[in-house]
């Protein structure tokens, strides 16, 4: 990263830490509508520069629509078909990956689409789970190491298996795959070794950065950094799906950065 780029991200994020009225922290805001409401206080936004403080949901959840928003733009203007298609931390919900066999409900097969990346979180570490339709493959990103192997997932994967099933018979009837019996693999230089309340921030960045075979960038080894480029990305405009609400002097910062980055693609 560029030493302007990097002093004026730097200076962002002290902004924004320096910002200490309540009611200020609270007026400002991130909203996003589409497909279901998200709305992040400066407050919260703020929070990401806590270290050893987990990520909040609604930020992910953000975050990765966001991720989304630029995948489809990007798409359009090279006149190619959507190839990745992300779901957020409530289609874990929704799959009820979290709960024991005898706690889950019956599923709504129309609340989940297509599953290709799915990340998961249980008491504020994340893993991610990436589902490759064609060469029927699963991988495992998880940045948190465990010395289980697959065994420490093989409940999850089963469940995934199982709510496919029942979506496909819906989307694409004779479809009759078994994902639990797919090949699995679990990347060793995905694992950096981190505490748990920053396995969030290397989620986003796999889901960025995976191509189907491997990461298109290093594995960051300064989970701060992450931290910073998240809160960036959130206050950042994308455009009309998002709605930033923050002081002028902010987005005045903000917009020199994009422009910065926009100047080097």
């Amino acid at each position: 990263m560029a030493a302007g780029e990097q002093e004026l991200r730097d200076g962002i994020c002290n902004y924004v830490l320096s910002i200490g009225h309540d009611q200020a922290l609270e007026k400002y805001r991130v909203v996003s509508s589409k497909p279901y409401l998200i709305a992040l206080s400066l407050k919260t936004i703020q929070g990401i520069l806590t270290k050893g403080q987990p990520m909040n949901i609604d930020c992910f959840n953000l975050a990765l629509r966001k991720v989304a928003y630029e995948d489809l733009q990007r798409f359009k203007r090279r006149g190619r078909m959507v190839s990745m298609h992300y779901m957020d931390l409530k289609s874990c919900d929704a799959c009820q990956l979290g709960k024991g066999h005898k706690f889950r409900t019956e599923i709504d097969v129309l609340q989940i689409a297509k599953l290709v990346f799915i990340p998961c979180a249980k008491r504020a570490k994340f893993f991610l789970i990436v589902l490759d339709l064609k060469s029927k493959t699963v991988s495992i990103l998880d940045p948190y190491p465990n010395y289980y192997g697959l065994d420490n997932y093989k409940h999850r994967l089963q469940r995934i298996s199982d709510v496919l099933m029942l979506v496909m018979h819906v989307a694409y009837p004779i479809w009759n795959e078994n994902v639990f019996t797919w090949n699995c693999r679990i990347p060793d230089y995905t694992r950096s070794n981190i505490d748990g309340e920053a396995s969030s921030y290397y989620v986003l960045f796999f889901m960025c950065a995976w191509d189907g075979k491997g990461l298109l960038s290093p594995v960051c080894t300064d989970a701060y950094e992450l931290r910073k480029e998240l809160l960036i990305h959130l206050l950042a405009d994308k455009g009309d799906e998002f709605e930033s609400c923050s002081p002028e002097e902010l987005r005045r910062y903000l917009r020199r950065y994009v422009e910065m980055k926009c100047c080097k693609i």
